[in-house]
């Protein structure tokens, strides 16, 4: 009689720790994907980042370039009309 019992305890604890294992084993699953998960959200996220900063460096350095060209412009239309004042002024004899 006592070995029957014996080998009931022994089965339920031997059920017991598979039981346990494999709430680890899936606990240790769900904790690997959700890393997974999260290091692709950080990688998503440091892309979309990086896209962005990417964007603004491209519309300052349009920004940047159509100021020159703004001030180019500017430079030339007063040279410009410096020229014509100087060549439309009367000379003194």
């Amino acid at each position: 009689m006592v070995s029957f019992m014996q080998q009931k305890i022994a089965l339920l604890q031997n059920v017991r720790i598979k039981f346990l294992y494999s709430l680890n084993k899936r606990k240790v699953v769900n904790k690997l994907t959700k890393t997974d998960a999260t290091i692709k959200h950080k990688d998503r996220i440091k892309a979309i980042q990086r896209q962005r900063s990417y964007r603004l460096i491209d519309w300052l350095k349009l920004n940047f370039e159509f100021g020159q060209k703004v001030e180019r412009q500017l430079i030339f239309s007063k040279s410009e009309a410096l020229l014509k004042s100087e060549t439309c002024l009367p000379t003194k004899v």
